[in-house]
């Protein structure tokens, strides 16, 4: 669980980084929350991960 909370972590932080000149101020961080809680969903329910 420390492992996924690590990735987690540092996921957002990358993405964070990665659209600060285009999503500045307090909503380009909400947004960039929102993407984060997203890709944990599509993780949990396996949507868009490859099979086999």
């Amino acid at each position: 669980m420390q492992l996924v909370e690590a990735a987690e972590a540092s996921f957002t932080e990358t993405l964070a980084e990665l659209t600060a000149d285009v999503l500045g101020g307090p909503s380009g961080l909400t947004a960039v929350q929102i993407l984060s809680e997203l890709r944990s969903v599509l993780e949990r329910d396996q949507i868009g991960l490859p099979t086999g």
